[in-house]
């Protein structure tokens, strides 16, 4: 089974920097794709299953959605939607636009800081709670009847808004998108990551990474979970098991194989760390994406 994603653009905006409009289908398009803007989209009346990038999971009315340049994804409505007698309808607010559809100078200026923080957290994919999205969710409405600079002064607003909220969840692991806000934000860290993105498939060595940060072991475990909020090994393992995913989803190898790809020297214990992180077996999680 090979899931390579589609490529899907939007039509572009007229005169407008970025690309607002409802949608409105019985159920939506079923197809893993991605795009090469960013998305933002609320779900006013739909639910269903959802892939982004290698979370799956579920969507519900009123739900919220930023996903990065890139990050592939999908949606499968309930059942009911496809019924040839359901009055139901699939209903969101999408917008599409560039990170730089400000200007390609809109991001290095120091009240931009947060929304560009936003938009490097977009590329694992976000969902907002339910006490940022109800807060949201009329402005993005009136964003619809918005004209010109209104329009476009109202569309930063909301960013800006979301960007400084705590009310969200990253889904797609760090190792899946290759990119990982956390290790940009200093040199060590930058180091740190640039190691395990290089070394994840052979064995990982905490001591050298401290090495390569000019720390001794305890100082460098000390220093990483207060800059990530997670351990060494557990950053590592969210690394392999993020590229377990890709490759579960192109389907070339099989289990056993993909473990030792990723760095995994048993299977029983790539079979354990995948549960844990993803709540079901490397089978399980295989299985529950062939409705892609």
């Amino acid at each position: 089974m090979y899931m390579k994603p589609l490529l899907i653009k939007e039509n572009s905006a007229t005169n407008s920097s970025f690309m607002l409009k409802r949608k409105e289908f019985q159920f939506f398009p079923v197809n893993f794709h991605y795009h090469d803007e960013l998305e933002l989209v609320l779900k006013v009346s739909s639910s269903g299953e959802m892939v982004v990038g290698n979370y799956v999971g579920r969507f519900h009315d009123g739900d919220l959605f930023l996903l990065g340049q890139g990050l592939p994804h999908y949606w499968k409505n309930d059942e009911r939607f496809y019924s040839d007698t359901s009055e139901q309808a699939a209903i969101s607010i999408v917008a599409h636009f560039d990170r730089h559809f400000a200007g390609k100078g809109f991001l290095d200026v120091p009240e931009m800081h947060a929304i560009h923080s936003l938009f490097e957290r977009a590329n694992r994919g976000i969902y907002f709670g339910k006490q940022i999205t109800q807060k949201l969710s009329s402005l993005l409405e009136n964003l619809l009847q918005a004209e010109g600079f209104d329009r476009f002064m109202g569309f930063v607003q909301l960013l800006q808004l979301l960007a400084v909220s705590d009310d969200y969840t990253l889904l797609s692991t760090v190792g899946f998108s290759d990119q990982e806000v956390a290790m940009k934000q200093s040199e060590p860290l930058r180091k740190v990551y640039e190691y395990v993105m290089t070394n994840f498939k052979t064995d990982i060595s905490q001591t050298l990474a401290a090495e390569k940060v000019g720390m001794n072991v305890s100082a460098f475990s000390r220093f990483f979970h207060k800059s990530t909020k997670k351990t060494f090994t557990q950053f590592v393992n969210e690394v392999r098991l993020g590229y377990a995913c890709r490759l579960l989803m192109e389907g070339e190898y099989n289990i056993t194989q993909i473990a030792y790809e990723c760095g995994y020297r048993n299977i029983s214990n790539f079979n354990s760390q995948f549960k844990t992180l993803f709540k079901q077996t490397p089978s399980e999680y295989k299985n529950s994406l062939t409705g892609i």
